[in-house]
């Protein structure tokens, strides 16, 4: 076990938003609710022809896109009781007790790849790739309703009730398969209702790229290049309408970023390379367009949903909208520092900090955006930004580095995976270099400690933001999913878990206040804690 201490380097704030069970660490934006948080996602593969890792919407002499792939995309798989952790091979998924360590084997469908949970903790589900179907889960009982969806899904989202689960062809998946054996829709989107395990499904716009749901899960909107297909999920059946967003039907836009305001009227897009904002109703499908300034980069909601932020790289401009009335409140300019570049945006959750910064070129520098006084400040930090993040309690930040170094850059981190933690109201920073690439991360809800996980390495780092003090505990195989328990409770009774790649199936039980470790061997056997 080592300790790295506080040391007083060059600072930057970061935005980590909270959620039941994980935190996201965003490349360029807040928030965070949960897993797979399709705020941000990769547009269709294969737009970059050259390999050069930029997809044509930049010039020769242009930086390309911000990277907006989340550090973290894991659905909430753990109660305040349970964690489930599907096993493909078995068919089968683990409930496991976090305190108990008891674990009891539940049958599914075939090669279950994901398993959720709703955020009322009744119910968790399986999504099962291998035979098309979705296995609803009783978590008091374990009774396992079974239900077909359509052929060729590889991911699921839920809604923010958990009522409703959607299935769908993932094109941005790094492992997503095209192969076709027969025939094969690209359309396609099946609705499941997990109260009453009936599923409807339906032909939306070509290429679905994400699933957006109102704040009170009534609506989901299925975004594609061209169109927006609105499913009135309250309606029996459920009602569609199709919303043509006007775009090029030849060579249509491809769509970046999409944000939906909380109350489910208005969605804003951001498309790669164009300075224009979409700007959709959607209870009438009526389009207006608003001026995103030059090369916008970065679109984001203020945790209220009042206002729609957009970073403008090339004007150095930040641009606030109304997003309550969007097409006739006047926007507000504010400049930011010319001397950096700035293409990402995160927020806290509170809305009062902000943090600007880019991922796209090599600088070791974020502006800090005091919301309330309206100023920023740069400041300068060990490496260039791969990923930023604030606590939920919006007190600590933390920063995850690139392996690659600013130019004529050469001290301690040169070459070195590395991250900082950071106080937000002192200003006082702990870098810390890494053995390898961090790979996923998750925070308690209080915002008091963070879990994470790297490449190839059994060493599970554990960051107290109390004391801006990182550790790392070595667990007895290479994890593959980390989590935080969602409970309210004292910082002694936070309970991390990890599990792991071992042939019977293996968990471990952190406690991140002690450092204490316990781990479970053999999902299958209902082995003793080692």
């Amino acid at each position: 076990m080592t300790t790295l201490r506080l040391t007083t380097a060059s600072a930057l704030i970061l935005l980590l938003g909270g959620c039941s069970e994980s935190v996201l660490l965003s490349n360029g934006r807040g928030g965070g609710d949960s897993a797979y948080d399709d705020d941000d996602y990769d547009p269709a593969p294969g737009d970059d022809d050259d390999g050069d890792g930029n997809d044509g919407a930049a010039g020769e002499d242009e930086p390309p896109p911000e990277d907006e792939d989340d550090f973290l995309a894991t659905e909430p798989r753990a109660t305040d009781v349970y964690v489930f952790i599907a096993n493909p091979e078995r068919d089968t998924v683990s409930k496991v007790h976090a305190e108990s360590r008891a674990i009891q084997t539940i049958d599914v469908g075939d090669n279950p790849t994901m398993v959720l949970v709703s955020s009322d903790y009744t119910r968790a589900v399986a999504f099962n790739q291998g035979d098309d179907t979705v296995s609803i889960i009783d978590i008091d009982t374990n009774d396992v309703t079974e239900v077909a969806v359509r052929e060729d899904f590889n991911f699921i989202q839920i809604s923010p009730d958990g009522r409703h689960v959607v299935a769908w062809f993932n094109a941005a998946l790094e492992d997503a398969s095209f192969d076709v054996d027969g025939v094969r829709s690209f359309t396609e989107v099946s609705f499941v209702d997990t109260l009453d395990g009936s599923v409807e499904s339906y032909s939306v716009g070509f290429n679905p790229k994400n699933i957006k749901f109102t704040a009170d899960s009534a609506r989901a909107v299925v975004v594609s290049d061209s169109f927006f297909t609105i499913a009135q999920l309250n309606s029996d059946p459920i009602a569609l309408s199709l919303i043509d967003l006007a775009a090029d039907p030849l060579d249509p836009p491809v769509a970046a970023e999409v944000e939906v305001t909380p109350n489910g009227l208005w969605a804003f897009v951001r498309y790669q390379g164009l300075d224009d904002i979409l700007v959709v109703s959607l209870s009438d499908g009526a389009l207006g367009t608003l001026d995103g300034g030059l090369s916008p980069t970065d679109m984001d909601l203020s945790p209220d949903g009042t206002e729609c932020l957009v970073v403008a790289r090339d004007s150095s401009e930040l641009r606030v909208f109304d997003a309550i009335d969007p097409l006739n409140v006047p926007v507000t300019i504010l400049p930011t520092p010319v001397n950096s570049t700035i293409g990402s945006l995160v927020l806290s959750p509170d809305g009062l900090r902000g943090l600007l910064f880019t991922t796209a070129v090599l600088e070791d520098r974020v502006t800090f955006w005091d919301v309330a006084q309206g100023t920023m400040v740069e400041r300068r930090l060990e490496k260039p930004i791969e990923a930023v993040a604030i606590s939920p309690d919006g007190n600590s930040a933390l920063v995850i580095h690139t392996l690659q170094d600013a130019p004529d850059e050469n001290d301690l981190f040169t070459d070195s995976y590395a991250l900082t933690v950071i106080d937000l109201n002192t200003w006082l920073t702990n870098p810390v270099a890494l053995a390898s690439k961090p790979t996923s991360w998750t925070t308690s809800n209080d915002g008091r400690f963070s879990l994470f996980i790297m490449e190839n390495n059994r060493n599970v780092g554990v960051i107290d933001y109390a004391t801006r003090l990182v550790d790392d505990v070595l667990v007895p195989s290479l994890p593959a999913y980390i989590g935080i328990m969602p409970l309210e409770t004292e910082p002694e009774d936070a309970l991390g878990w990890v599990s792991q790649q071992h042939d019977l199936g293996r968990i471990s039980f952190l406690k991140p206040y002690d450092l204490s470790l316990q781990t479970v061997t053999g999902f299958e056997l209902n082995s003793d804690i080692d």
